[in-house]
């Protein structure tokens, strides 16, 4: 008779179901907590048959994962703060860093003067580029500008040239003419000389402004309204725009450039303004239309001037004595009046601010009853513009 044995059975670890368990032992081989409460059961456990197979402890997929990660791309971690280091000191340079370029201010639909005080904040150099008529724009105001509002231009390129209206245009059959104009004189095919000139009528229907006197703002003083004939009561900057409006005419069938600083008389410009114009169209030559007045209605005559000789002119005192001179011989030549001569004048704030070569013309005497007629006639306006022009001309044939 076969006696069967009865296999001893073997006692298992408590909590132990025959799959590995990554508490049992630890990576230095002694056991893991939970096992270190359990003595009995760790006992049995370690006195298995080495043929029961026990398996190591593998960890999960997304640990693996995790921890490959943290191999590959750990190295490149310690350079993120500098990279955001260099985001923001890139940003800050960016941000603070002086620009190349400027927009170009909004200067249509404000007064010439309104848009030139904005233009000169803003660090540009406003001009003028002509004058026209508009029905639906008062005289004064500025029309259009190049460049164009809020365009951006290189810092170095600051120059807007404005365009400003002069009030409605004559009505169509109307047999009155714009002021200084003449329909025999023909511009067209007329080539330029390339020179610039700058005519400034002076006065103008406006407030008094108070003014530096000269570039170093020696001293201030009131810049003067103008005055009105004795006889005629025409104001003085109805006159001079006459003038100059003829001799623009004149000038421009020569081929010679003219800018004008005014081409209405309802406009506020300080003589600053003025001369500012001149200076940044570049003018070969600036030239003052007045009329002379005098306490002594017996005075008459014709005068020029020009800038003392100071440091902010010292490239250009020689030529604006030298223009006077032409000025001088010419302009009493074509009106026949008496010649008054040349005169050097220190406190002429239209002449001490401008930079390019400057006279200014007194045509004759608005207080003197036979030149304040004299002044107002279309004859005498037409001779006084001839004799502008020859010693313009006189001035460019010989500088």
């Amino acid at each position: 008779m076969k006696i069967r044995r009865r296999k001893k059975k073997k006692n298992k670890p408590e909590g132990f179901d025959g799959e590995p368990q990554d508490r049992y032992i630890d990576t230095e081989g002694s056991p893991s907590p939970g096992i270190k409460e359990q003595a009995d059961g760790r006992a049995e456990f370690f006195s298995l048959s080495s043929k029961e197979e026990i398996k190591e402890y593998q960890p999960s997929r997304l640990m693996l994962d995790s921890r490959r990660a943290r191999r590959e791309y750990g190295r490149y971690f310690k350079f993120v703060p500098f990279i955001v280091l260099a985001a923001i000191v890139a940003g800050a340079v960016a941000f603070f860093w002086p620009s190349s370029t400027v927009k170009v201010p909004e200067l249509a639909g404000k007064s010439i003067g309104e848009a030139m005080e904005i233009a000169r904040d803003a660090g540009f150099k406003p001009g003028i580029d002509g004058w026209e008529y508009s029905g639906g724009i008062e005289d004064g105001v500025v029309i259009s500008q190049k460049p164009g509002a809020n365009k951006d231009v290189k810092k170095d390129d600051r120059s807007v040239l404005l365009t400003v209206s002069k009030g409605p245009a004559p009505e169509l059959g109307s047999d009155v003419a714009p002021p200084g104009s003449r329909s025999d004189i023909d511009h067209t095919g007329v080539e330029s000389t390339g020179d610039v000139i700058c005519l400034d009528p002076g006065h103008q229907d406006g407030a008094e402004l108070s003014e530096w006197v000269d570039p170093g703002k020696s001293s201030r003083k009131l810049q003067k309204q103008g005055v009105e004939g004795t006889v005629t009561g025409k104001p003085e900057y109805e006159i001079t725009l006459e003038i100059a409006l003829k001799c623009k005419d004149l000038l421009e069938k020569d081929g010679i450039q003219v800018v004008m600083t005014r081409e209405t008389s309802d406009i506020l410009l300080s003589n600053i303004d003025r001369a500012e114009i001149a200076n940044n169209a570049s003018a070969d030559l600036y030239v003052r239309v007045h009329c002379a007045y005098s306490q002594d209605p017996e005075m008459s005559g014709t005068a020029t001037l020009y800038p003392s000789e100071s440091r902010y002119n010292t490239e250009t005192f020689k030529y604006g004595k030298a223009a006077a001179i032409f000025m001088q011989s010419e302009l009493s030549k074509a009106c026949e009046t008496r010649d008054l001569g040349i005169f050097a004048r220190e406190d002429n704030s239209g002449l001490n601010w401008s930079r390019s070569p400057a006279v200014e013309v007194e045509v004759a005497y608005l207080s003197n009853t036979g030149e304040d007629k004299l002044l107002s006639e279309e004859e005498f306006q037409w001779k006084a513009a001839w004799g502008i022009r020859n010693g313009i001309r006189k001035y460019l044939e010989n500088r």
